[in-house]
């Protein structure tokens, strides 16, 4: 059981690191939901969805409801590395569940997903590894490697993952896959993460 205290310290810490996060006055999710709603217009009129789906994409504000920002502690990680000898760092998590986003980010997954499987270094689970390397020899001279990444999502750089996925819909293009609006969708779901704490 961990002090609510000690957590709230631990947040603070984080969310007060000006490289990652800023304070904002107002929420941002009414202005992305009304640029997602002007692009799920473009995807009905185009007949690239159903009324159906569009409905279905479509943000309602009466029901939206704010990210809200919360912390897994790290007990994993060695003590001596603890920012606190009572609280472990804590993973920072946002939970996307509701947002104005929720619901188009599915629609995004679903087209970029099955092209993410594709890359030669595509991995889906430690199961899968197993049954890759399994039986196979390895040479004297190779080590295995394995690697962790810290702060993984607010080190990640917008332009370059856009640029990613451009270059992914150029190497498998689709003439069904709505690939301009599907990037305005990525690009807004990247920029536009408000969130309470």
């Amino acid at each position: 059981i961990m002090e609510a205290n000690l957590y709230q310290q631990e947040a603070s810490r984080q969310l007060n690191d000006s490289k990652y996060y800023k304070p904002i006055h107002q929420p941002v999710f009414p202005v992305a939901a009304q640029k997602i709603t002007a692009i799920i217009g473009q995807l009905r009129a185009q007949e690239i969805i159903s009324t159906k789906q569009a409905a279905f994409l479509t943000p309602d504000l009466t029901k939206v409801r704010p990210r809200h920002f919360y912390l897994l502690p790290k007990v994993h990680k060695p003590r001596a590395a603890w920012p606190h000898p009572l609280m472990p760092a804590g993973r920072p998590i946002v939970s996307d569940c509701g947002s104005e986003s929720y619901n188009i980010c599915k629609f995004i997954n679903h087209y970029i997903r099955p092209l993410a499987c594709k890359h030669s270094s595509y991995i889906k689970d430690t199961y899968q590894f197993v049954h890759k390397v399994r039986g196979k020899q390895i040479n004297p001279t190779h080590i295995l490697v394995t690697g962790d990444i810290t702060s993984l999502y607010t080190n990640m750089h917008i332009d370059k993952i856009m640029a990613a996925v451009k270059k992914l819909f150029r190497e498998y293009p689709d003439p069904g896959r709505p690939d301009a609006l599907l990037l305005q969708l990525l690009h807004i779901t990247l920029t536009h993460n408000d969130f309470e704490f």
